[in-house]
């Protein structure tokens, strides 16, 4: 079977956007079975001013421009480290009729909070390597891959059916660059999706910060008028 993937990323940094495209080879990562190994990749990097393109609007372009099967979102600021069999394991996974996302790290408990983050300790999943300014790398070990509630979206893949059934991303409540991700893959979640976290390992060469960030509280606020008379969930 052939399998055709479309890989998207918001970025106005030629550098970053290059990067991530020079660690992105799917056929290197492919296991050897003939069915497994004819594989297309389109790149679609979306550009222009974040007024023009948020992460929103421009993940949807993105779903509009794609005419692949399959979809993987992810930050321009990542480097691909895959382990031999994460591609195969992605794709067997996208080939589930009942499979929502599949992304890197998430949770299996969102609380009322509406940050992912705050039960990593007893329900997170999966893994990611960061790196800062400095050079320093480090592993952050969420928990055991599996079935999530919501995952984080530093990568996210989905199947363009399961997109176009939920809606895409909801532009129309949001703007900005932060909760893109807990939404949408809530999204899939309550509407009987199955969201997954497996061993594609990435080094993301930013460590995340929330802190006095007002387009970060903003849209955390917007999350929880939507969602709050349903958290918290969990598997």
């Amino acid at each position: 079977m052939n399998k055709s993937i479309s890989i998207c990323s918001v970025s106005k940094d030629t550098y970053k956007f290059d990067r991530m495209l020079d660690s992105l080879d799917v056929s290197k990562y492919m296991s050897h079975s003939v069915e497994e190994s004819r594989v297309s990749v389109n790149v679609y990097s979306i550009k222009g001013d974040k007024d023009q393109y948020d992460i929103f609007s421009g993940y949807n372009k993105a779903i509009e421009m794609s005419k692949d099967d399959y979809i993987v979102f992810v930050h321009d600021d990542v480097e691909f480290l895959c382990n031999s069999n994460a591609w195969s394991d992605l794709f067997r996974l996208l080939d589930q009729d009942d499979t929502g996302f599949v992304g890197v790290a998430g949770t299996r408990l969102l609380d009322t909070s509406g940050i992912w983050w705050n039960t990593l300790q007893t329900h997170g999943s999966g893994a990611v390597m960061h790196c800062n300014k400095e050079g320093n790398e480090w592993m952050t070990a969420y928990g055991v891959y599996g079935q999530t509630i919501v995952l984080d979206g530093v990568f996210l893949a989905a199947r363009r059916s399961m997109l176009e059934y939920i809606g895409g991303f909801d532009s129309s409540h949001y703007k900005g660059f932060h909760f893109y991700d807990i939404d949408t893959t809530l999204q899939a979640h309550t509407k009987g999706y199955k969201n997954y976290t497996i061993p594609l390992l990435l080094k993301h060469h930013s460590i995340g910060d929330t802190a006095n960030n007002v387009g970060w509280a903003k849209n955390r606020k917007i999350f929880l008028k939507l969602w709050e008379k349903q958290l918290p969930i969990r598997m």
